[in-house]
């Protein structure tokens, strides 16, 4: 039997999730999602290994660090911001505490100082009493505007939300093996641990992180420049008491990942190394994401940029192969603050991010020209999934049923960027092979 739907979307993560959402509940169209890994949610390692990376963020949805430091929002400013907006209706939890950028370097206190609103020390001694500087450090603290949401508690939420709309049919453990367009509608074939299953639908969104350009290259004869990029997550042992309220962001890692992108005589960066991972040349950066929920610290840590987009296996994600780059993280974190417990690494997994290879904003839209218009992507996130991915596809399905109409509610006046210039040409970034 097929299962006829309007919209079958490949990735049951945060993005795929928000375009579902919107699609069923706004513009009540049936929905199929399908997705390949299935989320533990149990409380230990928050999400199954496959997609933890785009939650590796600790929870931080919105520390205003790009519109500041560039002086325009943007897309990524602009599906923050719905993002925000969809998980406070559906009920999720957001925190208001604040974000602190740390520098442990007076250079990078300097540079932060153009893109972040300085917080003093002594405020924030106020606001986190229970977090304490390092006695060698010279670091200086920044506060950014700043917003949080446990990703757990998020992603069952959402997913808890879906599962009552009608005409919905989420699919976990549903691993696509072949997407044809046929006769004006997406012919889908998926497998399980039980049985093969076939879908029919007018619309195919992608939206599977760094297997989206895989699929698209071996089913659909299409390419997307995106860089495949794994991220390292870490808890710590149990703490005894209360820590930090809100989250810390290294500013060694922002500087180095601003100078990367705006400045091309920085490049390569200094903390990033060419050495060998499983046999290839990669590149990695110490990155430094802190943030503690259920009495303990979680650490986002280094970044591995994986020379072949298409590459990645589940054996690149043993957290074992990255202990030395972990552990500079948690070094560099040790030279910010005073850590509560002997043991900051416990537990440590890791996921897989994609990001755009032209480091502009994620590819989200229709790609015109090509299958009657029926194909939609919502990739590319990076390490931001969590923070602008669910905001993304709720526009994604607003454009998809109503065309490009919902773009003129977005002024260029509040983000300053022409989104009837922007989003269209994804087509331009999609090539055929």
């Amino acid at each position: 039997m097929v299962e006829e739907a309007d919209v079958v979307i490949v990735g049951g993560g945060l993005a795929g999730l928000g375009a579902a959402f919107q699609l069923a509940s706004k513009h009540g169209k049936r929905v199929v999602v399908l997705e390949a890994t299935t989320p533990k949610l149990d409380g230990n390692d928050r999400f199954d290994p496959a997609i933890a990376a785009s939650f590796k963020n600790g929870g931080m949805l919105d520390f205003g660090a790009v519109s500041v430091a560039s002086g325009k929002g943007g897309v990524r400013e602009y599906c923050a911001k719905r993002t925000i907006a969809q998980y406070e209706a559906l009920g999720v939890t957001v925190r208001r505490e604040g974000v602190f950028t740390l520098a442990g370097k007076r250079i990078n206190a300097l540079l932060t100082d153009v893109a972040l609103e300085r917080h003093l020390p002594e405020d924030f001694a106020k606001s986190e009493p229970n977090v304490k500087l390092a006695s060698s450090s010279v670091s200086t603290f920044k506060f950014p505007r700043g917003a949080q949401a446990e990703p757990e508690h998020t992603m069952c939420t959402i997913i808890g939300k879906i599962k009552e709309l009608p005409g919905v049919s989420l699919l976990f453990g549903h691993n696509v093996t072949s997407m044809k367009f046929d006769a004006g509608a997406w012919h889908i074939e998926a497998s399980s641990s039980l049985a093969s299953k076939s879908f029919k639908g007018r619309h195919l969104i992608l939206a599977a992180g760094p297997a989206t350009r895989r699929m698209m290259r071996k089913h659909l004869r299409l390419n997307i420049e995106t860089e495949t990029v794994i991220g390292v997550q870490t808890q710590s042992a149990q703490l005894t008491e209360p820590w930090l309220q809100g989250s810390i962001l290294g500013a060694q890692s922002a500087v180095d990942w601003g100078c990367y992108k705006y400045c091309g005589c920085c490049r390569p960066r200094p903390n990033i190394y060419t050495t060998s991972m499983l046999g290839d040349s990669h590149r990695w950066t110490t990155h430094l994401y802190v943030n503690s929920y259920n009495q303990r610290i979680y650490i986002g840590g280094p970044r591995i940029q994986l020379p072949n987009p298409d590459s990645f296996t589940e054996t690149m994600l043993d957290p074992s192969k990255y202990e030395v780059k972990m552990q500079a993280s948690v070094d560099y974190l040790k030279t910010l603050v005073d850590l509560p417990t002997k043991e900051p690494v416990e537990k440590a997994w890791a996921g897989f991010m994609s990001f755009p290879a032209d480091k502009e904003f994620p590819l989200v839209g229709p790609v015109q020209g090509i299958y009657e218009d029926s194909l939609y992507l919502n990739t590319g996130h990076g390490s931001a999934g969590f923070r602008e991915a669910f905001g993304a596809g709720n526009l994604l399905a607003d454009m998809l049923v109503e065309g490009l109409a919902p773009l003129d509610q977005i002024t260029e006046d509040d983000f300053n960027v022409n989104w009837k210039q922007v989003l269209p040409t994804l087509g331009e970034r999609v090539r055929k092979i």
